[in-house]
């Protein structure tokens, strides 16, 4: 498990859709996390502050906040970057997400998957020969611990139907919005 007692440093900063978080070993990316603003919570769940989060998706890590790393801003810059005005190529981000070989195998199908751009949980089942694994897709897509770098919002249920997304469906329809934005005026250029 990469962040297995190792330390871990993190940063926020505060965008459109809420405080991001984005936490990294030595090795990459390890987590990135949302505090959605409250406009755009969705339902009765209150989701709690990035730091909160974070401590409770990397349990065994030691976290440091770090405000001054050039490397860990950039990477957050791009991500942030990526959520306020898409597209941007996160290919430079290095991940060290943890996972099983199948959730690996999941995200790497939906790194594929452009901005503007969706699939449903089948056709991204199909894309990784597990034909008939909608559900399997969803619950990979539910335990990425980087939304945003790993687009999981870019997935949707039978017959392109808006679905649950962890931030919540307001998130993931103002992402998808964007980035069909972008889409658009990208083609009438």
């Amino acid at each position: 498990m990469p962040s297995d007692n190792l330390p871990i440093r993190w940063n926020q900063t505060a965008t459109s859709i809420g405080t991001l978080a984005v936490a990294a070993s030595e090795r990459g990316v390890v987590c990135v996390v949302l505090q959605p603003t409250p406009k755009l919570q969705s339902g009765s769940r209150t989701i709690a502050d990035v730091e909160t989060q974070l401590a409770k998706r990397l349990a065994s890590a030691t976290l440091h906040r770090v405000e001054g790393d050039a490397q860990l801003n950039d990477w957050l810059g791009l991500i942030v970057r990526a959520v306020e005005s898409p597209p941007v190529d996160l290919s430079s981000v290095p991940l060290d997400a943890d996972g099983t070989d199948f959730q690996h195998r999941v995200w790497d199908a939906l790194m594929q998957i452009g901005s503007g751009e969706t699939l449903t949980y089948g056709e991204v089942a199909k894309r990784i020969g597990k034909s008939g694994g909608a559900q399997a897709v969803g619950a990979a897509c539910g335990a990425n611990p980087t939304p945003f770098l790993v687009p999981c919002h870019r997935v949707l249920a039978a017959g392109n139907k808006l679905n649950d997304f962890y931030y919540g469906v307001g998130i993931k329809d103002t992402l998808l919005r964007r980035e069909a934005q972008d889409k658009a005026t990208s083609l009438a250029a």
